[in-house]
């Protein structure tokens, strides 16, 4: 069998494929969220898979695929609600709208297609592990990964580590300022994941707690409470919250 070398995005580099059991290669891909019919935009995602699927299997591996179905969060939980349906009634159509596209486009089926609504005890276990092993935290009635952890920063992509510029808003959020972590010139540490009162940094707007009025030296900056003016804010996934919402609409 020939050697396979792909580009690792944990340590950006390449890195050859060495799988867990001799000749099988088990995948596990991302699926659709079906509150909708898919796009063209979803299903290049889809054939890029299809694409990694067929080159193993070309070079002789046994492929396992999985692909997740994303069958509950706001938005399915939203239709279903103003249809007047259950979460599987409601999402039936879209999951069968989506297997007939793959087959539209000759997308080889994965071997699995695990549906969220089936696998929530599973999720809450493992969010429960996370949290004991300190690598996750709950803020709010949300579960959040604690990157302050040197072990989990270390391995974000090259120009995050070490020169975040990242904020924690009130809500826990994690804020990224307009300038990019690539060109900021001030390091700032990552704020405490659980008192945001205690968080410290070097950056200007929050070193000389001076008011947040864009300057040639806080340029970037923002308040921690205005989190979706400037910059991206990033959201913690709603998963179990909403999938205890959705009694609701059975």
């Amino acid at each position: 069998m020939p050697d396979l070398v792909l580009f690792n995005t944990l340590g950006r580099k390449l890195a050859p494929f060495e799988p867990l059991e001799p000749g099988v290669a088990k995948l596990y891909t991302c699926g659709p969220t079906v509150y909708n019919d898919v796009h063209i935009g979803n299903l290049r995602t889809f054939l890029f898979e299809d694409l990694l699927r067929r080159s193993l299997q070309y070079l002789g591996y046994r492929v396992v695929q999985a692909m997740n179905l994303t069958d509950v969060d706001d938005k399915t939980i939203l239709g279903a609600h103003k249809a007047g349906q259950s979460l599987d009634e409601y999402t039936a159509p879209f999951i069968e709208s989506f297997l007939r596209d793959l087959d539209s486009l000759h997308v080889e089926r994965a071997e699995h297609f695990p549906r969220a609504t089936r696998h929530i005890p599973e999720m809450i276990e493992l969010i429960g592990r996370l949290i004991e092993r300190g690598f996750a935290y709950e803020s709010d009635g949300s579960v959040f990964y604690s990157i302050a952890r040197s072990d989990l920063r270390s391995t974000l992509p090259t120009g995050v580590s070490g020169t975040s510029e990242t904020i924690r808003t009130s809500r826990g959020y994690l804020y990224a300022p307009t300038r990019s972590f690539a060109n900021a010139t001030s390091s700032s540490e990552v704020a405490s994941p659980r008192s945001d009162t205690n968080a410290t940094t070097s950056s200007p707007c929050r070193a000389s707690g001076r008011p947040t009025t864009p300057t040639s030296e806080t340029a970037g900056c923002s308040s921690r409470t205005s989190s979706t003016s400037r910059g991206k804010t990033l959201k913690p996934p709603r998963m179990i919250r909403s999938f205890f919402r959705s009694t609701m609409v059975r």
